[in-house]
């Protein structure tokens, strides 16, 4: 795509602390994702990950819920 640069945004604090260097991945499986994503940031020239509340989020907290079989409300 030739993208060099790149903004993720998410409703977990906690990714974006781990993402930043804030926060130390504990869980096992979370660190495979966490040695992922840092090796696929280190293709971009820069990477911004920023927290959005989910409740300024509702259509991604929407599908995020279908997604995971989990109902509304």
């Amino acid at each position: 795509m030739g993208a060099r640069r790149i903004t993720c945004r998410t409703d977990s604090q906690l990714v974006v602390g781990q993402m930043n260097g804030d926060f130390q991945v504990k869980e096992e499986q979370l660190l495979r994702y966490f040695h992922r994503a840092t090796e696929l940031a280190r293709s971009f020239d820069k990477v911004d990950i920023q927290h959005i509340p989910r409740e300024e989020n509702t259509r991604a907290d929407m599908l995020s819920k279908l997604s995971s079989g989990k109902e509304k409300g």
